[in-house]
């Protein structure tokens, strides 16, 4: 929306990774249907073209791939990691210097059916100076035992004759739940999508499996057939989805959290009130939602009997009021009216794009220029028919022959935009207030030349025929959509087919250009095999172009009798509270800012929650508590800080560095020794100078080690060997590998303690911190000199 009502923010780089840039656009479009932003409504200010224009823009990155940003940021490196929340889904890090920011608004690192768990103790991910995570939590349950309550719940309510009632997200945790119901429920059973986007995601994700875990791969490579391309799913309308027959199904409808002029919210409606519905939450809904009053009263029906936790069943009975919204065509002045705003919005935006092609042109410095000699030459002029009012000195500007391009659309198609020629030859008003060089007093436009590794790059549509540029697109609404004959292919106004009906006698069908066509009671019974292969060839059930049947909407409020059941599985796929902590104290970062939470649940948690057991694990370290207690292995110093929306937080200076050369004497001093890690250390003592010096006529200020005088030096050699300092962390698996190579048997026992011969045992409670119990004698010494050689002492 940012990009569209200001064009010059498009300027701003954008990066993401390939399926958040692909599955986004689709978010957007449903997110902006539902609010009446786009579409063949009368309340649409942009059109599906500008979303996939902003989209496009967006600099795709894979996994592990680190950018350096320019202009003012320059310094700071982003570098993207799976998050194994979505698909393409990131927890990003940013580096700059000394500093390292990792922002983690949602991950999981536990199994999922088709994505790969993230894995935030990555070397490079360790130890960062802020760490800004999501508070939303996930089940503490396996992800085993919430797949099999999610089965066992869907198959219960299939075999009571009833209708699984299933919101999700389309470019989310919908690719989740379709793998699991394909592969373990009953081929016979229909499955029904309510989307203003339809299976377009699922095509998308057919492309991406390099995105999905190993097993998803294995599948592709077996099968030679994506997961994603099922032929079970069937696309319907909300006109349809009131006409379906009682029986068992499951039916998939985009909206997590049922927002107005959402399908989610509209089928809520047509299912809430029969006794045949099932109701199943796989996300928990924003606090603030329709959907989560629906939580609410689930978690408190459940509670009524102590069996508040994933899959209890539960029945809504209930009265509660909800808004839809009500399409009416438009018809006489007020059609005329919204088609001229479409036109006059089409033709603005127009004119922004020229423009702005115009100054990228202007200023951009990797041009090819294909003869000087034109350069010099004088512009020519063009000149059309019409509007003379607007010529200046028998001269058209730029400006106006576009417009003039426009009015007289019954020439060129309408969307094919002014070739680079035509405006070469037209007198050019320039805009040089960010013109740099000589551009900005000799301003001027040289003919851009595309090259690639095999020379210039060819246009393939300068080569195309005139009947080949325009291409139909089957689309539909709500019940009317187009439908292509096999045997006939004309768009007369009164087009003619023969088909057979199951009788064998002969029809006829008529339907009207544009591909609307009215259904006669019993007159389709024949060819339902050919309307169902035909429909499952589109991608979407919903018309999106503003000139095609458009509407006006009406929000009208209704009280509604629900009657159904209701339950509540989590496959969010959303760390829980014990791993997030682990995870934490693993990572060791200076501070930890928790982001609010876009979901609550009263068993499972939320920000304050992650706040309160992090508060307690280090008290019980300060106070020293349960020595071998696994709780109590935190990291002190550590910051948390739970943050409010639009609220400032001033971290101030986490880490001051400074660049520090050494003398040439300390050079050749240093001493190496390398730590677990791949590590090396080096211990050196010395005196900081500060002297400051001019470097390209700018003073600046140099830090430099030199050698200590003797008198100081022997105060310090004094000091120094009151007490030694050990630095490295000893990794218990790393010690086993080295204790066998010296003919010890060595293996994990218990909680994670390393027994060596069955006579010594290692503990390890902190980092660098271990423990060595068992009788003093030779093994004893043996075990801890091999410790002392995996660390470096100073």
């Amino acid at each position: 929306m940012l990009l569209y009502k200001y064009p010059i923010l498009r300027r701003i780089k954008t990066y993401s990774t390939l399926p958040i840039a692909k599955l986004g656009r689709l978010a957007t479009t449903e997110l902006y249907r539902a609010m009446g932003l786009i579409g063949p409504i009368e309340t649409a200010i942009m059109e599906v073209d500008d979303i996939e224009r902003a989209f496009n823009n967006i600099i795709s990155l894979n996994y592990a791939q680190s950018i350096g940003l320019q202009g003012n940021l320059t310094g700071i490196t982003i570098t993207s990691y799976n998050s194994g929340h979505t698909l393409g889904g990131s927890i990003w890090q940013f580096n700059r210097g000394a500093e390292k920011i990792v922002y983690a608004p949602a991950w999981n690192h536990s199994k999922d059916s088709f994505l790969v768990n993230s894995k935030l103790n990555l070397p490079n991910l360790m130890r960062p100076t802020t760490l800004i995570s999501g508070s939303d939590l996930g089940s503490s349950k396996s992800h085993k035992h919430r797949v099999e309550e999610f089965l066992k719940l869907a198959n219960v309510t299939l075999n009571n004759n009833s209708t699984l009632f299933l919101p999700t997200s389309m470019t989310g945790r919908f690719f989740e739940l379709i793998l699991l119901l394909e592969k373990n429920i009953d081929i016979n059973i229909p499955f029904y999508l309510v989307s203003y986007t339809g299976v377009k995601s699922m095509q998308f994700s057919a492309n991406m499996l390099e995105w999905m875990s190993s097993d998803i791969t294995k599948n592709w490579e077996t099968q030679n057939q994506s997961p994603f391309e099922s032929t079970r799913i069937q696309l319907i309308t909300l006109k349809e989805l009131e006409q379906l027959e009682q029986g068992p199904k499951i039916l998939f409808a985009e909206s997590l959290d049922m927002s107005e002029g959402s399908l989610g919210r509209a089928c809520l409606a047509t299912l809430c009130t029969r006794h045949h519905t099932a109701i199943m939450m796989t996300e928990r809904p924003h606090p603030d939602s329709t959907f989560y009053d629906l939580y609410a009263e689930w978690e408190r029906l459940v509670s009524q009997d102590n069996r508040l936790s994933d899959g209890s069943l539960a029945i809504l009975d209930q009265h509660f009021s909800l808004t839809v919204p009500t399409e009416n065509a438009l018809h006489g002045t007020d059609l005329n009216s919204y088609l001229k705003k479409v036109e006059e919005r089409r033709t603005h935006q127009k004119e922004i794009e020229l423009e702005q092609k115009k100054n990228d042109d202007l200023l951009n410095d990797d041009i090819f220029e294909e003869d000087d000699a034109e350069d010099d030459a004088e512009p020519g002029v063009l000149k059309l028919e019409g509007d003379d009012e607007e010529a200046v000195d028998g001269k058209t500007t730029t400006s106006t022959s576009i417009m003039q391009s426009t009015r007289h659309n019954d020439v060129k198609d309408e969307d094919e935009n002014v070739p680079i020629d035509s405006i070469l030859k037209m007198p050019m008003d320039f805009d040089v207030r960010n013109a740099k060089g000589k551009n900005r007093m000799f301003p001027f436009i040289v003919k851009k030349v595309a090259v690639d590794d095999y020379g210039i790059v060819i246009n393939h549509n300068d080569f195309m025929r005139e009947e080949e540029r325009f291409v139909l697109k089957a689309t539909g609404t709500d019940g009317d959509r187009a439908e292509e004959s096999a045997d006939d292919g004309d768009e007369s106004d009164n087009q003619e087919a023969e088909y057979n009906d199951k009788s064998g006698n002969k029809r006829k069908r008529r339907g009207k250009r544009g591909g609307r066509k009215k259904r006669r009671k019993g007159a389709y019974k024949g060819s339902e095999n050919s309307n169902l292969l035909e429909r499952k060839r589109l991608a979407t059930l919903y018309n999106m172009d503003p000139t095609v049947d458009p509407v006006s909407i009406k929000k009208t409020t209704a009280i509604f009798s629900a009657k159904c059941g209701i339950t509540f599985v989590d496959m969010s796929g959303l760390a829980d509270l014990k791993s997030m902590k682990i995870t934490f104290n693993n990572l060791k970062p200076r501070k930890v800012i928790l982001l609010p939470n876009t979901s609550y649940s009263n068993y499972i948690g939320d920000c304050n929650s992650i706040m309160q057991s992090m508060v307690k694990q280090q008290r019980d370290k300060l106070m020293g508590q349960s020595f071998f207690s696994q709780n109590v292995n935190g990291v002190l110093g550590t910051d948390y800080i739970k943050s409010q929306p639009n609220e400032l937080i001033d971290l101030g200076s986490v880490i001051t560095s400074y660049d520090l050369q050494l003398d040439d004497d300390l050079d050749k001093q240093l001493k190496w020794q390398e730590i677990t890690g791949g590590y090396s250390i080096a211990h050196i003592v010395g005196e900081v100078s500060k002297n400051e010096d001019d470097i390209n006529n700018r003073t600046t200020t140099i830090f430099k080690l030199h050698n200590l005088s003797k008198d100081k030096q022997a105060t310090l050699d004094v000091n120094a060997s009151a007490k030694k300092l050990t630095i490295g962390d000893v990794k218990l698996n790393d010690l086993r590998l080295q204790l066998s190579r010296q003919q010890h048997h060595a293996e994990f026992k218990g909680d994670g303690a390393l027994v060596v011969d069955n006579q010594i045992v290692v503990r390890k409670i902190t980092d660098g911190r271990l423990v060595i119990d068992g009788l003093v004698c030779q093994l004893f010494y043996e075990v801890r000199d091999l410790v002392n050689s995996m660390l470096a002492v100073v």
